[in-house]
Formats: structure tokens, C-alpha cells, sequence
């Protein structure tokens, strides 16, 4: 990466690469997400308000994740169907 794509599947090589950087990364975020609100969900036990914004939060990174992995996998799915050179 870093110099310009002659070709479509080099650009699509790139593109593969660049989204193999950040899933990782994104995934790290929705988990941590949904961990912190877990942690704060059980430490506010007690308050029923609390409870159902920490729900809102667990389920606003479950649904994230979800969406994050779909599309890492259609991506990864399309670009080894047409361009079977493409790494990873």
C-alpha cells in the first residue's frame, strides 16, 4: 500500500488490506463497548433507570459488532469470488 493502484483488483487488494487493519480494531471498540456497559449494568443493579440505559448500550455494541463482522465477512466474501488474487 501507499502507491497509486494500476489495476482494479491492486485497488481492491488495497481495499481488502485497509479493512483488514481497522475490523480488528473495530471490533476491539464494540466489545469493550459492551463490556463496559455489562460491568455498569450489574454495578447499577439497584436503579431501574440505570439498568435500562446500560440494556440500551449493551445492545447498541452487540448490534454494532454484528453489523461490523456481516460486512467484514461480505466484503472478504465478494473480493475472493471476483478477484482471486486478492490477500488479506
Amino acid at each position: 500500500m501507499g502507491s497509486t493502484p494500476d489495476t482494479l483488483t491492486a485497488l481492491i487488494q488495497d481495499i481488502t488490506s485497509l479493512i483488514g487493519l481497522t475490523i480488528p480494531i473495530a471490533v476491539g471498540l464494540c466489545l469493550l463497548l459492551f463490556l463496559w456497559a455489562g460491568f455498569q449494568f450489574m454495578a447499577h443493579a439497584d436503579s431501574p433507570d440505570k439498568r435500562k440505559e446500560y440494556v440500551k448500550w449493551m445492545t447498541f455494541g452487540g448490534i454494532a459488532l454484528f453489523i461490523i463482522v456481516s460486512l467484514a465477512g461480505i466484503v472478504y466474501l465478494v473480493a475472493d469470488t471476483f478477484f482471486d488474487d486478492v490477500m488479506y
